[in-house]
């Protein structure tokens, strides 16, 4: 099997995306312990080792291709201030799912809007996807928004969809086509 090409740099006007690394730990463990920005997801780590071995799962499969993720930093060798990823990505049918985080004492300043609008652009004009998806719980109003402003419309929602901490949740199913030139 092939190996997947690196994954690019992406600078935006504020930001440079860059490929996530093992370098990228202890801000990846403060961002998962900061409890705002991690509200909706999976329960906070136990240890640093904990963190050490979710980024190590996460690199595996960034490194086989199923996964996407740039460390969001404000310049090339700065602290991660959140992550933006296509994950999920089916090649078959040219479509992936967005996701992101961001610490929140980084929120308010359009950092994520501005992450997640260069990953889109480059999963439609580089990657060649047709269609990109967000899935939320609907009660994440800023994830909403974020999704909203980078042009994604609101699907639907499934019912009861995954499991976390023993509790099934609903998710809110955005979506985005690729725009009709890039078709």
């Amino acid at each position: 099997m092939p190996h997947p090409p690196p994954i690019p740099t992406l600078p935006t006007a504020r930001l440079v995306l860059r490929p996530s690394s093992t370098s990228d730990l202890n801000d990846y463990h403060l961002l998962l312990l900061d409890l705002a920005a991690s509200r909706f997801g999976p329960k906070p780590p136990s240890s640093l080792q904990d963190t050490q071995q979710r980024l190590a799962r996460s690199l595996a499969r960034q490194a086989a291709g199923d996964l996407l993720n740039w460390a969001i930093a404000e310049a090339a060798e700065a602290p991660m201030l959140g992550y933006v990823c296509l994950v999920r990505i089916d090649r078959a049918h040219q479509r992936s799912e967005v996701g992101y985080a961001l610490r929140s004492d980084h929120w308010g300043n359009g950092f994520m809007t501005e992450a997640l609008g260069a990953v889109v652009d480059h999963g439609f004009a580089t990657l060649g996807f047709h269609r990109l998806e967000g899935h939320t719980h609907p009660e994440n109003r800023p994830s909403i928004r974020v999704l909203e402003r980078c042009g994604f419309a609101f699907e639907g929602i499934l019912r009861e969809n995954y499991l976390q901490d023993g509790v099934f949740h609903d998710s809110a199913v955005y979506g985005r086509l690729a725009p009709a030139t890039l078709r």
